[in-house]
């Protein structure tokens, strides 16, 4: 049985099709917003990830291509501005690790703040790079090797 508050209140749950105009309304795109990230997806959760099929399984695909050019990180980033780092919650556009300022504030992030790679015995492995989003970077560009990463952000300060 529909409950007549949540069909007014989250139509895109109950129907292929939002009313006309619904996304216009910037209360109607944080609520959608806030319903797909926290209460169906966890995004504070470790390990999270969205992607353009979660907005498709929940009938939210229209308001990702409409609002944000079928960008999950641009509705991120309008949902938690600066909360998340582009790659962290989903795949990164297409060409976005062309950019060398992209591939070395991603690298610092991850030697820096998530894995402190200057305290004694820390061993980076392609583990932590796949567990923080960024093994496709691993791969394509440092062939795989967690030392051609090191040496591009900290040139011969680490032996392999």
């Amino acid at each position: 049985m529909y409950n007549i508050e949540t069909i007014y209140d989250k139509p895109w749950i109950h129907f292929d099709r939002v009313p006309r105009g619904y996304w216009e309304d910037d209360n109607n795109v944080r609520k959608a917003l806030k319903w797909l990230f926290e209460e169906k997806l966890d995004i504070f959760k470790e390990g999270t990830t969205i992607s353009i099929d979660d907005f498709k399984n929940n009938n939210l695909i229209g308001l990702l291509i409409g609002i944000f050019d079928g960008s999950p990180i641009k509705a991120i980033e309008y949902m938690y501005p600066g909360k998340f780092k582009p790659w962290e919650k989903c795949s990164t556009p297409k060409g976005y690790w062309n950019n060398d300022d992209n591939i070395r504030n991603a690298l610092k992030w991850l030697f820096e703040e998530k894995l402190d790679i200057f305290k004694d015995g820390t061993i980076i492995t392609t583990k932590d790079f796949k567990d923080n989003n960024l093994y496709g970077l691993l791969h394509n560009h440092f062939n795989g090797s967690t030392y051609e990463a090191i040496d591009y952000i900290y040139p011969d300060m680490f032996k392999p």
